[in-house]
C-alpha cells in the first residue's frame, strides 16, 4: 500500500503501472480506437515482434478483455477505499461515490476512454463488465434510497436518478483532458455538489 493511501487520502493515487504489453495496446486504444488499431501497431509500441505478443494474448479481443478487467478490479477497490474512509450517514456517502466515479474517468481517463469501445467486446466480457456496472448502480440506488427514507434526499425515482447520476459521470471520459481549467479533485467535488443538489431538488415521475 502506498504512503498516501496509508495515510487515508483516498483521493490521491500513483499513476496505475501497466505492463508494457497492456501499457502499449491502451495507447493505440486510445489514440485509434479498437477497430483501428493494429495487434502490429501494439506490438511496435513496445518494441516486440508480432509473435511475441501473441505468445502473451491470443489476440487483440484478449487485450482488450485484460485490460477492461483491470479497469474494474481498480475502480473496484478505488471505490471501496472511498467508502470505506466516510461517515455512513447518506449524504457524505453519496458526496464520496459521486467524487469517486468522477475521480476515476479523469485519474485514469485512458482506461475509462474504453467504455466506449466496449461494443466490440465478445459477450461474456460484456457481460462480466455490465455486472461490475450494475454493482455501482446498485450502491448508487442504495445510498439514494437511505437517504430518501432519511429525508435527507427528495427522490420518487430513485432508480432514474441513479443512472442520471451514473450517466453524467461516465460522460467526463468522452471530453476530460489533463491540464484543463479544473484538477481532478476540483472537477470530482463540482459532479458531487451537482448530484447533491440534484438528490435534494426532488424528481417526481411524470403523470
Amino acid at each position: 500500500m502506498r504512503g498516501d493511501e496509508q495515510a487515508g487520502d483516498w483521493r490521491r493515487r500513483e499513476p496505475l503501472e501497466l505492463p508494457p504489453l497492456l501499457a502499449g495496446a491502451l495507447e493505440s486504444f486510445y489514440e485509434k480506437g479498437y477497430h483501428g488499431a493494429s495487434v502490429r501497431d501494439i506490438a511496435s509500441r513496445v518494441g516486440v515482434t508480432v509473435p511475441a505478443l501473441y505468445y502473451h494474448y491470443a489476440s487483440k479481443q484478449a487485450i482488450m478483455v485484460a485490460l477492461v478487467e483491470l479497469a474494474a478490479r481498480d475502480f473496484s477497490e478505488f471505490v471501496a477505499r472511498a467508502l470505506g474512509d466516510t461517515p455512513d450517514d447518506p449524504a457524505s456517502q453519496l458526496a464520496v461515490l459521486v467524487e469517486a466515479i468522477a475521480l476515476q474517468m479523469t485519474q485514469r481517463h485512458r482506461l475509462a476512454f474504453l467504455e466506449a469501445e466496449l461494443r466490440y467486446l465478445d459477450p461474456a466480457a460484456l457481460a462480466a463488465y455490465r455486472r461490475h456496472r450494475q454493482r455501482v448502480e446498485d450502491k448508487l440506488i442504495e445510498v439514494l434510497r437511505a437517504g430518501t427514507r432519511a429525508g435527507v434526499f427528495q427522490i420518487d425515482e430513485v432508480t432514474e436518478v441513479a443512472r442520471a447520476i451514473l450517466g453524467m459521470c461516465q460522460a467526463i471520459a468522452t471530453w476530460y483532458r489533463p491540464g484543463g481549467a479544473l484538477s481532478p479533485t476540483e472537477l470530482s467535488g463540482r459532479y458531487a455538489s451537482y448530484a447533491m443538489n440534484l438528490a435534494r431538488a426532488g424528481v417526481t415521475a411524470a403523470r
